[in-house]
C-alpha cells in the first residue's frame, strides 16, 4: 500500500470494476503516486460494448465513501476530479448493463414510457419500457395518410384493430434482453363524395370512415330521386369520378350504386342533379277542336331523348325547353313543322298541335250540281283507306287525317274519278262528274220538249195546208 522509493514514500492507486483504466495526475502512470500529490484516473463510459449489450457507468467511490452518480452518457471517457495521496485509496467503479431496443421510428408520433438512460436506444437491464404510437400518421388532408396495422417485436408479429384515430401503446417491454421493434402501417386514400343523398358505401372502409386502403375497392350509393314538391323533384343524372367524363345514369331505380372504383389514389365522387316537372301532354288536331292519342312521342330537351308510348298524363321533364321530334300517330308522324317547343320550366299541361285535318270533299256535276249518294275512297299517307257517301249536298267530310298525301277516288254510272294532294296543299276539294242522273234527267226533258215543239209545228203546218 506504500513503499519507499529513492527515500520517498509513495502510495498506491487501486481501481475496482473497469480494466480499461488511464492514470494521470502526479503519478508515472502505474498507479503509485507520491506522498503528497494528486492523482487522477480516466475510464470509458462504456467498455466493451458490443451491438448487443454493454456496461454502462453509473457511479464510482474513493474507499468506503458515499457512491457518487455520474452523469450517464453513452460514450466517451469519464475522469475523477483530482484525488490527494496522502494515504493508499482504493477506487470503485459501478457499472449497470445495459441492451438495446431498436425501434423503427420513422413514425413522428411514436413516444417512450421511460427514456433511454443514456439517451441512445439502450436501457439498463429490467427497465420495462412501453411504446406509444397514432394510428393514423404523415396526413395529407383529403389525400392520403399512413394506417397502423400491426406491430411486430424480435419477427414476431401482432394485428391490431383497425382504428382511423387515437393511439396505441404497447404492452411493457422488459430489458432483460435486446429487442427489435417496429410499427406497420398501410397507405390509406380518402374518397371524398360530392352531391349524394343518403350516400352508402358497399365495400366498407376498413377503419370506418372514408380512408381505404390502397388497393381496396368500393362502390358508392345514392338516392335517385329527391321529392321537393308533389310535382317537382331532384333526378340523378349522371356521375363522375374526379375529372373523367360524366357517366349517364339510365333507368328509374330507386338507389344507383356506381360501378367498383379501386381506390389506388385518393379519388372524388360527384353526383349531378337535374330539376324535374311533372306535366301533361295534350295533342290536337291542327284546329285545337279535337284530341288525339298518338302511339309513339319523341322529345329532345336538356334530359337528352325521351322516348313516349302511350301515357301523356305523369311525365316527369327535366326542367327547361323540349322539342317535339316526332308525334306517331294512325302510322304516320303528325309532329309539327317546324318542330315545336314546349315550356317544361313549371308543373303544367301543355297542349301540342298536330298535323291531323279534316278533309272535305264536293262532288258536283257538269251543271254545278250536287251528287248524293256516291261512294268516295280516300287513300292516306299511311296506306289506310277510308270509304264513305256523299250526303244531299253532295259533301263528304273526312276527319281527323294524319299529314302527307292522300288521293281521292269515286266511280259512278261508269265514270271514273281520281284527285291527289296532300294536306298541307289541299283540305278543300271539289270533283266533277260530266253526267249525273239529274243532268239526264234534265237532258230527256229537253230533248222530249224539243221533239215536242217540232211535232207540234209539223201538226200546225199541215192544218194550213
Amino acid at each position: 500500500l506504500s513503499n519507499m522509493h529513492q527515500s520517498s514514500l509513495n502510495y498506491l492507486l487501486s481501481v475496482q470494476g473497469v480494466s480499461n483504466v488511464t492514470y494521470g495526475g502526479d503519478g508515472n502512470g502505474s498507479g503509485w503516486f507520491a506522498a503528497g500529490t494528486y492523482a487522477q484516473v480516466s475510464i470509458p463510459y462504456s467498455p466493451n460494448a458490443t451491438l448487443h449489450s454493454r456496461k454502462n457507468l453509473v457511479s464510482w467511490q474513493v474507499d468506503m465513501a458515499r457512491p457518487i452518480i455520474v452523469t450517464r452518457s453513452s460514450s466517451g471517457i469519464f475522469t475523477i476530479p483530482p484525488l490527494l495521496m496522502n494515504s493508499s485509496h482504493t477506487l470503485t467503479f459501478r457499472y449497470v448493463t445495459q441492451y438495446s431496443l431498436r425501434v423503427d421510428d420513422s413514425a413522428p408520433s411514436l413516444t417512450y414510457s421511460v427514456g433511454s438512460q443514456t439517451m441512445d436506444g439502450w436501457y439498463d437491464e429490467g427497465t420495462p419500457v412501453a411504446m406509444t404510437i397514432e394510428y393514423v400518421e404523415n396526413v395529407v388532408s383529403n389525400r392520403t395518410r399512413q394506417n397502423l396495422i400491426s406491430w411486430t417485436m424480435d419477427g414476431n408479429a401482432v394485428s391490431l384493430p383497425r382504428e382511423g384515430s387515437g393511439t396505441f401503446t404497447t404492452p411493457d417491454v422488459a430489458m432483460t434482453s435486446e429487442h427489435t421493434v417496429s410499427f406497420n402501417f398501410v397507405t390509406q386514400y380518402f374518397l371524398t363524395v360530392n352531391g349524394g343523398a343518403n350516400v352508402m358505401l358497399e365495400g366498407a372502409s376498413q377503419t370506418g370512415d372514408a380512408w381505404f386502403d390502397a388497393g381496396s375497392t368500393v362502390r358508392v350509393g345514392t338516392e335517385s330521386t329527391i321529392v321537393q314538391q308533389p310535382k317537382s323533384r331532384q333526378q340523378l343524372t349522371s356521375f363522375q369520378v374526379d375529372d373523367s367524363p360524366p357517366v349517364k345514369v339510365v333507368g328509374n331505380q330507386a338507389r344507383f350504386v356506381t360501378a367498383s372504383i379501386t381506390m389506388n389514389t385518393f379519388h372524388t365522387v360527384t353526383f349531378h342533379w337535374s330539376t324535374r316537372y311533372q306535366v301533361a301532354l295534350l295533342f290536337l288536331d291542327n284546329r285545337g277542336e279535337n284530341t288525339i292519342n298518338p302511339s309513339a312521342v319523341v322529345l329532345s330537351g336538356p334530359g337528352g331523348t325521351v322516348k313516349l308510348n302511350g301515357s301523356y298524363q305523369d311525365i316527369w321533364l327535366d326542367s327547361g325547353t323540349w322539342s317535339v321530334e316526332s308525334i306517331r300517330w294512325e302510322g304516320a308522324d303528325v309532329a309539327p313543322k317546324p318542330s315545336a317547343v314546349i315550356d317544361a320550366t313549371k308543373p303544367a299541361t301543355l297542349a301540342i298541335r298536330c298535323q291531323v285535318y279534316d278533309l272535305a270533299i264536293r262532288i258536283t256535276d257538269s251543271l254545278g250540281l250536287p251528287v248524293s249518294g256516291t261512294t268516295v275512297s280516300i287513300r292516306l299517307s299511311n296506306s289506310s283507306t277510308i270509304s264513305t257517301v256523299t250526303s244531299r249536298d253532295g259533301m263528304v267530310v273526312a276527319k281527323l287525317l294524319p299529314a302527307g298525301p292522300y288521293e281521292v277516288s269515286f266511280s259512278y254510272l261508269g265514270q271514273f274519278q281520281r284527285f291527289s294532294s296532300d294536306t298541307s296543299r289541299a283540305l278543300e276539294v271539289e270533283m266533277k262528274l260530266p253526267v249525273s242522273p239529274l243532268t239526264i234527267e234534265i237532258l230527256v226533258v229537253t230533248v222530249s220538249l224539243s221533239v215536242l215543239v217540232s211535232a207540234l209545228k209539223f201538226m200546225r203546218k199541215r192544218v194550213r195546208l
